[in-house]
Parts: C-alpha cells; structure tokens; sequence
C-alpha cells in the first residue's frame, strides 16, 4: 500500500495569528499521509514562467502530490 502524499501550501504573512495557516493544519491533521508543507512565506517563490516548465523541484512537488491543501489569506 502506498501512502498518500499531500502538499500544504500556506501563504498567509501573519504566522501564528493566521486563520487560513490553522485550517490548513486542522485539514492534514484529519488525513492520514506523508505531508510536505511549503511556507510561501518563509521560502517564495519566484514568477513561473513557460521556461521553467522542464525540470522544476518545486513544480514535481506539486505534480507528486495526491492531495494538495491550499491557505490562502
């Protein structure tokens, strides 16, 4: 059996005081997988654009992931 990978996605500035980074977390805490968490805060990301649509870490991770929970402020 293989495990679920999710990807949290938060983008909210406001850290511990964010509404939408506590919904995320209460989200992967009711289902079961591997989480792979992406802070836009702490780590941004830079403008996609047509030429970084080849090989692109953060675009596989995206494409890996069986679920994907989005905070957005």
């Amino acid at each position: 059996e293989t495990m679920t990978r999710i990807l949290r996605v938060d983008s909210s500035i406001t850290g511990e005081n964010s509404v939408s980074r506590k919904v995320t977390q209460r989200i992967v805490e009711q289902l079961a997988g591997e989480i792979v968490h992406r802070d836009l805060v702490a780590e941004p990301l830079d403008h996609l654009t047509l030429g970084d649509l080849g090989p692109n870490p953060v675009l596989d991770e995206f494409l890996a992931a069986d679920v994907v929970v989005i905070g957005a402020p």
